[in-house]
């Protein structure tokens, strides 16, 4: 059993819900990303988290960049998934993102972290603050 990993219920990849985010989705900025969420106000799925990453082809040339900061994004949201799933379980809602890199340099793990993390718990309300 793989304890560590990015499973396929928590990955964003229909075309018609991407479409569905950036058009009706709200925007967050957490330098060095750009979070389009949404909050749905009812669980029916296997994952309350459904996620996507971008990273710029014009700013990020070779491939391997690219996927180092992939890598990095979709690490330190997996850290915060525990936190995430009991505060939406909760609510008995589901959230869906796009997170999309927007600086023109490689930032470290921990810049990341800090910024998903930081921007996450906004983005999320608890019990306590609803």
């Amino acid at each position: 059993m793989k304890h560590y990993g990015f499973p396929k219920a928590y990955k964003l990849r229909s075309k018609k819900e991407i479409e569905t985010l950036f058009a009706q989705g709200n925007t967050y900025f957490a330098p060095p990303l750009k979070i389009v969420w949404q909050i749905h106000h009812e669980c029916n799925e296997t994952s309350p988290i459904k996620i996507a990453i971008s990273v710029s082809k014009k700013r990020f040339k070779h491939a391997v960049t690219r996927n180092l900061i992939k890598r990095r994004i979709r690490e330190s949201a997996r850290m915060c998934f525990p936190d995430m799933e009991h505060r939406l379980r909760m609510q008995n809602s589901s959230f869906t993102c796009i997170i999309i890199y927007i600086d023109k340099h490689v930032l470290s793990y921990k810049t990341i972290a800090t910024s998903i993390s930081q921007a996450f718990y906004q983005i999320i309300p608890t019990r306590e603050t609803m």
